[in-house]
């Protein structure tokens, strides 16, 4: 209904507000109380309410609400979401209804699983919903084939054509094979029938399920119901997922055949579009995809490969492939393809036009069409800074060294606003209306509306130097259009720039700490701010360093730089900077930098050369590079995420008893026999690996098709080990069945061992990832082998046993020492209790300032006592500048983890405003969540906000429950607080109370 007096209005909202509430506890209510005369009453009640003029909004926040409790609290039962599929008339509110109720509703075991889907199916036979259609594409939602073929298909000619489309318009994001089905089915049956509305509402159908779709994977199995009554590898089994470009070509044949059949207006040719299918009639392969990786191959190995123009035939592809995704996905496919076929140099056209993509885009510019370009200036600085205090500085930028002006848009980017081909295709239309736009203020409201709606955080975004130096990454944007001339500069005008502009802002900046770098096209100014950030994160490894070797004797310790990722395809991931003690080789500390651009091999050789180079030349010593990509899955995080066998190998027995084990550290020696070591070691690997998989196969009764096996060069200790990975995610059983993991210890080592002779290996050592709990009998001392090998979670065991005194005297220096080792490989849990030893002085001398370092690397890595830590020095102020919204932010990334304290510290900071806007229901929501884990000061609060109805209506019941349990903890002023409360307290209220203090006391007792 419309509301035109402002002051109408705001009362029309507090009293919808009210409505909501009545119908929040009508419609949990019947989550309950079950009987058929409670349903039907909040049925109408809710109705009523639409019929009222209950706006959209509001009914799409209360089925919100309703559907975060039912799914939140086990015994409410289902029947809560019947109101909104039967009363309700929007569509997306329908059909998720209807898909939570036949997904969340319990049934007894051993019932008919389609018993709720049954139910929804009378009631659209009754014509009881008010939106059929909604409902009934609730249920093909599900992608079921019991659901879609055996229940909907027969019942699909009861509806109009209209509910046929309202179906037709609802979708999840998820395919499942039986829905794809039924339109086919549907559409194969009247394409000969002049039903031509019907045949495209169909068509829309089978097109919004591709086009709306959030995974690589079409669900070909059945959907278990409920749904959470199956997790894991279970659930899998049961879904059956299969990658979505092999069920494409599956069904490519009968959507083609439909589109040549169908009569105009004809609407299959967007349909096999949406859906990646290759129409051309010369086309090379099914999906487009496949087309345009034959016409790449065609060109790289057919008779054009000699051409002096096959470079330029090769960027069109790749560019046409970019501009059919509007991003860089189907370029990635075709430049995964064409390196399975053993030409991995596809990736440099790849990248080059993905860069290429970002940074230039058709335009209307002063003179006509034109080609536009994005110009960006990298910016670091310290967190302290302001983005707005970047604009004001960077206004003191000098002129480039052509005297030109970098005219730059007053708005902050982020690495995300800009890194995405779809969302820089908006940036590029709003900058070239900024450029030409007499109305600057306005179009710069857009682009900061821009910044804002697409900024995400990434990796690069801030790197974390040293205690109280956190440095952030933006970026400053101009434009520019082809007929402006922009130079490329000669390299050391660049960086004599750069220096000139860096001196004048920093005197203009005052205490500010500031840098940037030579504004460039956008493309090559990311690359320029990647590396930026790389080499301070290897710099902050230093730093590291540094603080366990001190400046007199830096030269005990060296870094070595490595890149991981696939090295079959030679793509980078990610780098690591290993600080290492030069006279034992042990690892002092560890760090991950990330990769956000791709990295083909020439560009991150050059890169790791050019960390070298800067790391020398700021005094760090011996530095060294690691020439080989070393598989992402030898990073220590990913391998103890990833469910493998990880075998190292010693030399081959062939060279004698005198060949060392491992190969020297630089792949490209001049030593004859090195050189053939190396060239042996690459050509023997994969044959190794097949031996192994096949070995581990055999021995375990496994299916030899779901086991996949590679091999890699591990870096361990300054040398290369041959290692194989053999990958278990998609194992199973000879007859179909899952394995348990981890595999049987016994069996592994036994095949491991016979692979070893079969293979001629002097020895063969294996370890398991993706195990996530000890599940055999400690042996001390093999643990302590490991751990002295730089086994990580050898490291981490030893450090506990030690800590704890299990089967050895305790020894708290020598716990803290493999804690350290352990942290120093960014092992979360170690830094927290490295952090957590220094601030008790156990082992060790008392240093909380040390302490505080580790507690933040902890706390970026998810530990949730170190979050609560760093928090509550942000709110005192004492080691860390005073920062009550840092604070909060972590305060609530812990407390969202269930730490009691953290929830309660959060709470009071809600309460009282200090770094967040104040927010009493949020905080008696965290108070009361801190509370019922049994701390006994947000007891004591939530018991006072009740008591004086501060965040709700006055509730002494509640009052008097939570003051009890405080005061059973000897809180102070809570026995004061009970004889206040007790005096307003009727005899009945008093004796609910007392049932409840009884109630929460037992519930706080189950949880501990």
């Amino acid at each position: 209904m419309e509301i035109e007096d402002p002051s109408a209005r705001e009362k029309a909202l507090l009293k919808a507000g009210g409505l909501i509430d009545a119908l929040m506890g009508e419609l949990v209510r019947i989550g309950y109380f079950t009987d058929p005369e409670s349903v039907n009453y909040a049925i109408d009640k809710y109705k009523t309410a639409i019929d009222d003029g209950l706006e959209l909004e509001l009914r799409k926040k209360l089925f919100q609400e309703v559907s975060t409790f039912t799914q939140y609290f086990e015994d409410c039962t289902a029947l809560t979401y019947v109101p909104f599929v039967l009363g309700d008339t929007d569509r997306g509110i329908v059909s998720t209804a209807t898909l939570d109720y036949v997904s969340v509703a319990k049934i007894e075991e051993g019932a008919d699983p389609m018993l709720v889907p049954r139910h929804v199916v009378r009631m659209i036979e009754g014509k009881h919903p008010v939106n059929r259609g909604a409902v009934f594409g609730g249920l093909l939602s599900t992608g079921d084939p019991r659901v879609c073929s055996d229940l909907l298909w027969d019942l699909r000619h009861q509806l109009s054509e209209d509910e046929i489309n309202e179906a037709c318009l609802c979708h999840t994001g998820f395919i499942g094979s039986a829905a794809v089905e039924f339109f086919l089915k549907w559409l194969e049956e009247i394409v000969h029938l002049g039903q031509d509305g019907l045949f495209g509402k169909l068509a829309s159908g089978l097109a919004l399920l591709r086009r709306n779709v959030q995974t690589e994977f079409v669900f070909t199995g059945q959907r278990p119901f409920p749904y959470a009554s199956l997790q894991g590898e279970e659930l899998l089994a049961i879904l059956k997922p299969v990658p979505i470009d092999d069920f494409t070509r599956q069904i490519a044949s009968r959507m083609l055949h439909l589109s040549s059949l169908e009569h105009e207006p004809r609407v299959m040719a967007e349909v096999l579009r949406i859906w990646s299918i290759c129409t051309l009639p010369d086309a090379k392969g099914i999906l487009i995809s496949d087309d345009l990786t034959e016409r790449c191959w065609e060109l790289i190995k057919g008779p054009r490969k000699s051409d002096p123009n096959v470079n330029e035939a090769l960027c069109e592809i790749i560019d046409a492939s970019i501009g059919i995704s509007g991003d860089f996905s189907l370029a990635s496919k075709i430049g995964e393809e064409i390196t399975k076929r053993g030409v991995p140099a596809i990736w440099e056209f790849v990248f080059s036009r993905g860069e290429a993509a970002i940074t230039n885009q058709r335009c209307d510019g002063p003179n006509g069409a034109t080609w536009g370009q994005i110009i960006a200036m990298p910016v670091v600085c310290d967190t302290d800074t302001s983005d707005e205090q970047i604009v004001e500085i960077c206004q003191a930028i000098p002129p480039l060294p052509d005297g030109q002006e970098f005219k730059f848009c007053p708005v902050i980017m982020t690495w995300s606003n800009l890194n995405r081909i779809a969302s820089t295709r908006l940036l590029h239309a709003m900058l070239q209306k900024w450029r030409t736009d007499e109305d600057k203020p306005a179009v710069e409201a857009d682009i900061t509306m821009y910044a804002a709606a697409t900024r995400e955080e990434t990796a690069l975004d801030e790197v974390v130097f040293q205690r109280n130096q956190i440095s952030k990454l933006r970026f400053l944007v101009g434009y520019r259009f082809e007929t402006e001339d922009f130079p490329d500069y000669p390299q050391d005008q660049k960086v004599e720039w750069s220096s000139q502009a860096n001196e004048t802002l920093q005197s203009a900046c005052g205490d500010k700490t500031i840098g940037v770098r030579s504004p460039r096209p956008l493309g090559y100014a990311l690359y320029t701010a990647q590396s930026v950030m790389t080499e301070l994160n290897a710099k902050a490894a230093v730093w590291i360093a540094e603080r366990y070797h001190s400046p007199v004797a830096q030269d005990k310790f060296g870094i070595r730089l490595a890149a991981y990722g696939n090295l079959y395809t030679g793509l980078a991931d990610c780098f690591e900077a290993t600080a290492y003690d030069l006279e034992n080789g042990e690892t002092i500390f560890r760090r991950e930098i990330p990769i956000v651009l791709p990295s083909v091999r020439p560009h991150w050789k050059q890169e790791l050369d050019h960390l070298r180079v800067n790391l020398e030349a700021g005094g760090c010593p011996y530095v060294a590079v690691a020439p080989i990509l070393q598989s992402i899955y030898l990073n220590d995080r990913i391998f103890e995420e990833t469910k493998c066998v990880k075998v190292t190998l010693g030399a081959p027995t062939s060279l004698g008893d005198q060949a060392d084990d491992g190969l020297p550290f630089e792949n490209i020696s001049e030593i004859a026999e090195e050189k053939q070591r190396w060239h042996t070691e690459g050509e023997r690997l994969h044959v190794d690996a097949e031996a192994f998989k096949l070995a581990c196969a055999g021995q375990l009764g496994l299916d030899i098709e779901t086991v996949r096996a590679s091999g890699e060069f591990a870096l361990i200790k300054g040398r290369w080990f041959p290692t194989i990975l053999i990958f278990m995610r998609n194992a199973k059983a000879a007859d179909g069945s899952p394995i348990d993991w981890p595999l049987d210890a016994t069996l592994v080592d036994t095949a491991v061992r016979a692979a070893a002779v079969e293979t001629g290996r002097r020895w063969a050592h294996w370890t398991f990832g993706g195990v996530s709990e000890e599940t055999e009998e400690v042996d001390v001392e093999a643990v302590y082998k490991l751990a002295l090998n730089d086994d990580l979670a050898a490291q981490v065991q030893l450090a506990q046993i030690l800590y704890r005194g299990d089967k050895v005297e305790r020894n708290l220096s020598t716990a803290l020492q493999w804690f350290r080792k352990a942290a120093s490989q960014g092992h979360g849990e170690s830094q927290a209790m490295v952090a957590y030893m220094l601030d008790e002085g156990l082992g060790c001398a008392q240093n909380e300032v040390e302490g505080l370092h580790w507690h933040r690397l902890a706390a970026e890595n998810g530990s949730a006592y170190s979050q609560r830590k760093l928090a509550a020095a942000y709110e005192a102020g004492e080691l860390l500048r005073q920062d009550y919204e840092e604070a909060a932010k972590w305060y609530r990334l812990a407390a969202d983890q269930g730490s009691p304290d953290a929830q309660f510290s959060l709470g009071w900071l809600l309460y009282s405003g200090n770094g967040v806007p104040e927010n009493l229901e949020e905080a008696a929501e965290y108070f009361e969540r801190s509370a019922l884990q049994g701390n006994a000061a947000a007891q004591y609060n939530i018991a006072a906000m009740y008591g004086h109805g501060e965040h709700a209506p006055v509730d002494r019941v509640k009052s008097y429950a939570w003051f009890r349990l405080a005061a059973e903890q000897e809180y102070e002023g809570a026995e004061g607080a009970i004889e206040d409360i007790c005096s307003r307290m009727s005899a009945d209220e008093m004796a609910k109370a007392k049932e409840l203090a009884k109630e929460l006391a037992a519930t706080i007792g189950a949880q501990r």
